[in-house]
């Protein structure tokens, strides 16, 4: 991506990006619904671990950012210009890119937050 891109998805010129802190650990013993960005890489995730993944991300503030590797967070959509978004909708997808990894070309998933945060579902 290119500099004029962040600013466009993120809405800040990236010339003033807050510093922030990498906390590297296990998605699912750690707890980062405090966080203003998650990173996942979840390429060999189950469809069930997602979903632990997605139930845990409701907790997650609104405004907050969540990038997934190769698979999308459960029920997050694209909403596209002049079109309602459903009230039940916590997390739209904005876009998928593929970029260069070590390994090859990769999906990378980013998704923002649209509501305050809400109690997993049982």
């Amino acid at each position: 991506m290119e500099s004029s891109d962040y600013e466009q998805v993120f809405g800040w010129p990236s010339a003033s990006a807050s510093r922030f802190d990498v906390v590297l650990g296990d998605i699912f013993a750690i707890e980062w619904a405090d966080a203003d960005m998650v990173f996942c890489n979840s390429t060999c995730f189950t469809a069930v671990m997602m979903e632990n993944i997605y139930q845990n991300a409701l907790k997650c503030k609104k405004g907050s950012w969540f990038v997934t590797m190769s698979k999308r967070l459960p029920n997050a959509e694209k909403i596209n210009p002049g079109e309602t978004p459903r009230e039940d909708l916590h997390w739209e997808f904005i876009l998928a890119i593929k970029l260069q990894m070590s390994w090859g070309k990769a999906t990378v998933n980013l998704h923002k937050k649209r509501t305050h945060p809400v109690a997993a579902s049982q």
